[in-house]
Parts: C-alpha cells; sequence; structure tokens
C-alpha cells in the first residue's frame, strides 16, 4: 500500500536484527535494499562524540541522507539521524529507536569514573562486544566526551521543521532509559512516540517487541505516503 516513493538505499546504522527485518518487510512496500558498508559488520572504531563513523555517511545535503524518503537509527545512531535532521531538515522522515536525549548520561557509567582524566594524557582506546558477538573499539578523546556533554538535544530537536520524526523506545531499556525517548518526542514538534512495553535496549526481549517495533515503522511508512510526506 505503500506506493510511488523512489528507490532507496537503507544505511544498517548500529547494524541490527530488528533493522535487517525491517528491511525486508518494507521490500515489498519499497523498492530497497541494504546498504551495510563500513557500518558494525566487522570489528571498527567508534568515537564517543556525535560525529562517529556512521555519521559521516549522512553529512551534507546531497549525501546518502538526504537523497533518501527515511533514516532509521538505533541507539547512538538514533541520536545521530535527530542530529542530521536538526542540521539539514531536507529527509521527510526520521526513525530514531532507543536513541539518546542526555547525552552526558551514561558516559562516567560505561567508561569509569576517570575517563575525563584519562583522557586528559591523550586517547584511550577501550575494547568493546555487542550482546549479539560484534566486536568494536570506542576510541575515546577528551575532545569528544566534552562535545558529547555539551550537546543540548533540546536546542537540536526545536530546529526540526520539515523531517517527521518517529521515536520508538523499549519501557525495559536499561541502556538508554525510556525517559530519553519521551523527552525527545517532547522536543520536536509534530513527532511520534510509540512505547513498547517490555522491550530492551536491543528489543530482543520476545518476539512480541520485536513486531511491535516493526508495526510501528510500517504503521509510520505508510501514515506518511497517504499524509504526501514522501
Amino acid at each position: 500500500v505503500v506506493q510511488g516513493m523512489r528507490p532507496l538505499t537503507v544505511p544498517c546504522l548500529h547494524e541490527r536484527p530488528w533493522l535487517q527485518l525491517l528491511v525486508c518487510r518494507v521490500h515489498p512496500l519499497l523498492p530497497c535494499h541494504a546498504d551495510s558498508k563500513d557500518v558494525m559488520l566487522q570489528s571498527i572504531v567508534y568515537t564517543c562524540s556525535c560525529k562517529s563513523k556512521s555519521s559521516q555517511l549522512l553529512a551534507g545535503p546531497g549525501a546518502l541522507l538526504s537523497m533518501l524518503p527515511f533514516a532509521p537509527g538505533h541507539s547512538k545512531a538514533g541520536g545521530e539521524v535527530v542530529l542530521y535532521a536538526s542540521t539539514y531538515d531536507d529527509i521527510p522522515l526520521v526513525i530514531n529507536v532507543a536513541g539518546r536525549f542526555w547525552m552526558e548520561a551514561g558516559i562516567t557509567k560505561r567508561f569509569g569514573d576517570d575517563i575525563f582524566e584519562r583522557t586528559q594524557a591523550g586517547p584511550v582506546a577501550m575494547p568493546a562486544q555487542r550482546d549479539d558477538g560484534h566486536s568494536f573499539t570506542w576510541m575515546l578523546t577528551h575532545e569528544d566526551l566534552e562535545e558529547r556533554v555539551n550537546l543540548d538535544m533540546a536546542a537540536a530537536c526545536a530546529t526540526i521543521k520539515r523531517s517527521k520524526v518517529l521515536t520508538i523506545h523499549g519501557t525495559a531499556d536499561s541502556v538508554i532509559p525510556v525517559g530519553d525517548g519521551r523527552k525527545m518526542a517532547a522536543s520536536i514538534a509534530g513527532s511520534r512516540l510509540v512505547e513498547v512495553d517490555g522491550a530492551d535496549h536491543n528489543f530482543r526481549a520476545s518476539g512480541d517487541v520485536l513486531q511491535h517495533l516493526i508495526n510501528a515503522v510500517l504503521a509510520f511508512l505508510q501514515d506518511a505516503k497517504a499524509q504526501g510526506w514522501v
């Protein structure tokens, strides 16, 4: 029922099974394919600022996202697609899944109380592993950490005018609490919020929560076509 959209490439930011499944479900509705180059298919290096390797795929009008009708992002990438919209506002639909609003939260919890002191002496590399086994490395610099803690997401969200934003967040998310999703949605004019009851950060709690996420995205895309947003 969602027809007439131009062909697109979906950037699989922070590659997740839910996003792979989403692409498979969207495929009968839209002429699309997944483009995962450079993004989480192998061990890569992440920075802690909102200028990570994945966000470089998005930057600037005429780049990847400005040519697409919608952009999904999960966790860190969820914040990045929102920040992209706040900077360029040239993509019709943004889907933020479990993105962080309060950027200063979690840094000391993840990296230790002394992380700011340690990075003053130079970059700090911290190997890490996702719950699905993919490994990556955080390359932390004092400059990046300072940028992250000083980022004003409320001000960024207030600048979004054209892009329609859907925020999806699990109520059982222990990595980025659902309050971040609520605040993100409340800070963007005309945005939508879907809370998935019992869903964890990666929507692995059950097949039901994953299906709820997929259904919410498909409904958003279908409504966008009906409203003439794309």
